[in-house]
């Protein structure tokens, strides 16, 4: 990665936590993913807010795919997108989101991306095939929703107590 990638991804992961945390439908949308029933009966439009989110959703991938395209002089729409999906799930999943939904921020996606780069990094220094990444990026995502599964219950016991 060159230097102005990484600051274009800060730049994007600031101004997407920024809108999440300060804006009225950033909080309308940790209100939905949150507790859908909930936030419906305080009266949020989920139902809009789900759609605005999956065009957001398509239209930075519609970016992406553009510059990787522009970057990479070439398109391939077979296999070479799969490896992202890991990666993106696997970043989440580190950074803390919850699986189940209700929990998660851009920031804490953001240091399990860099967590993930890190490794891969790291083993490619060691030596360790690519295939063996993913085998340890799995195992890593296990322990990190093992954790989180974890610190849930042991929150919900303190609560109850």
């Amino acid at each position: 990665w060159e230097w102005s990638e990484i600051l274009w991804v800060v730049a994007i992961a600031l101004a997407i936590h920024f809108v999440l945390r300060r804006s009225r439908f950033g909080i309308r949308v940790i209100a939905t993913g949150g507790n859908l029933l909930g936030a419906a009966e305080a009266g949020v439009p989920t139902r809009r807010v789900k759609v605005w989110c999956f065009v957001l959703c398509s239209f930075l991938s519609g970016i992406v795919g553009i510059v990787d395209a522009v970057k990479y002089g070439s398109m391939d729409p077979g296999n070479a997108g799969v490896n992202y999906i890991l990666y993106a799930v696997g970043a989440c999943v580190i950074g803390g989101t919850a699986l189940t939904g209700g929990r998660g921020t851009v920031i804490g996606a953001f240091i399990g991306a860099i967590l993930i780069g890190v490794l891969q990094a790291g083993l490619q220094v060691i030596g360790v095939s690519t295939n063996d990444f993913f085998v340890y990026i799995g195992v890593i995502m296990i322990l990190a929703m093992t954790l989180n599964g974890w610190l849930d219950r042991l929150a919900a016991r303190t609560r109850s107590s």
